[in-house]
């Protein structure tokens, strides 16, 4: 997206939201999509169930772009004790640099 392309971000955001359901930075990030195409209902649509995902969050969410500039830095060690998160986390940001 921080290259202009908002299509393609959105398929990435709603594929992870058929594994979680709820999760507040593919449903930002998918809203942020639908609003760059102009699709206003659907961006809508998108923001009722962000709206419901996160009313008892602690914390709002901004955005769920990383920082082109750091994630040179970024680290992820998985190992047979990670949890299931860190596991698909580290299988995301993988399958996104092949694609």
């Amino acid at each position: 997206m921080n290259v202009g392309d908002y299509v393609e971000p959105g398929k990435i955001y709603t594929e992870d939201l058929t594994t979680w359901p709820k999760n507040g930075f593919a449903l930002t990030g998918l809203y942020e999509s639908f609003k760059a195409q102009r699709k206003l209902k659907e961006a809508g649509d998108v923001k009722k169930q962000l709206d419901a995902a996160w009313k008892y969050a602690d914390s709002d969410l901004k955005y769920s772009r990383m920082d082109e500039t750091k994630r040179k830095n970024l680290t992820l060690k998985v190992d047979a004790n990670s949890p299931n998160e860190v596991i698909y986390l580290a299988s995301s940001v993988c399958m996104a640099k092949v694609r």
